[in-house]
Order: C-alpha cells, then sequence, then structure tokens
C-alpha cells in the first residue's frame, strides 16, 4: 500500500486503487496509470483539481452554479483569463445549448496540479444529441464554445451523453 504513484507503476504487476475503503479499480500498471476507466481514479492518478455541479430539470440556481465555478477557480489560483473563458463556456452550454433539453445534468470542471489543460464535462441524460452537431441551435453560443475549446469530445452510451471540452 502507497501512495507513491511512480514507485508502485514501477514495482507492481497489478494494481488495485482502493477509495472509501473499497476496491475502486483494478488493473495491471499501465492500464491504470496510463488509462484509467473510472473518474475517481483518474483524479488520484493525475492528481486532478474538480468541482462537480448537479444542474437539476427543476429549481436550478444559476447565479450559485457560476459562482461555485468561480469560487473554485480562485481557490486553485486559476488565472483570470482562463477562469472567464471556463465561466463563460459553461454559461453557453448549460443556459442555451442544453437547459432547452429539460434533463438532469451534471458538470465538471477539472485540471491537474500542473494546470496545464483545463476540461470542462458536462454530463445528461437522454437520446444521443450533442448540441454543437445541432444546425438549429444558437450561432452565436455555438462560435463562443468551438473558438473556446482546443479539443471536444462527444459519446453516448446507454441513454447518457457527455461532452467534454478542453481548453
Amino acid at each position: 500500500v502507497t501512495h507513491e504513484m511512480n514507485f508502485a507503476k514501477n514495482v507492481s504487476s497489478r494494481v488495485f486503487y482502493m477509495d472509501e475503503g473499497i476496491i475502486y479499480e483494478e488493473g495491471k500498471p499501465e492500464q491504470i496509470f496510463d488509462n484509467p476507466q473510472k473518474q475517481k481514479t483518474r483524479a488520484f492518478i493525475m492528481r486532478l483539481k474538480s468541482f462537480h455541479y448537479d444542474i437539476p430539470i427543476e429549481g436550478f440556481d444559476y447565479v450559485e452554479y457560476l459562482n461555485g465555478i468561480d469560487n473554485f477557480c480562485q481557490k486553485n489560483t486559476v488565472e483570470r483569463k482562463k477562469r472567464n473563458k471556463i465561466n463563460l463556456l459553461s454559461e453557453e452550454m448549460v443556459m442555451t445549448l442544453l437547459r432547452p433539453l429539460h434533463t438532469n445534468m451534471t458538470v465538471d470542471v477539472q485540471f491537474p496540479e500542473n494546470q496545464e489543460t483545463y476540461k470542462v464535462i458536462f454530463n445528461y441524460e437522454g437520446k444521443a444529441y450533442n448540441p454543437l452537431d445541432d444546425k438549429d441551435a444558437d450561432e452565436m453560443s455555438l462560435s463562443i464554445v468551438q473558438n473556446s475549446a482546443q479539443k471536444i469530445e462527444y459519446n453516448y452510451d446507454n441513454g447518457n451523453n457527455c461532452l467534454t471540452i478542453d481548453i
């Protein structure tokens, strides 16, 4: 048992990542360290800073949501320019492109300790739908999102949509 990741990667033939007293993910060192499958494992291995927000169908507090992101970014010394980009991207995605779907959503903002890449991850229920491919979507919002992003990935699996935007 160790928290020394380089040591564990170099000496083990099998790795077990434990969280809250249970085995959360297991596999060969290459799999766990280079391509972890579960969110908590990725966060631990990459030493991710993470903010999570649940957006319900009803009773969504928009101001609390944006203040939460801003406070998280300030607490983790994210530079103002990046912080503004994260807030603008989040606002356009949630309020203009996804909110009309009337579905439960979650938003995660993540970045490693070295603050190289910032990810904003939107998960939402329903049929397969990528708002960035919707010809009827708000053009200004689409432009803002696409011009803010370095990379965009969309996945759909069994009723769950996931849109990951790197900035």
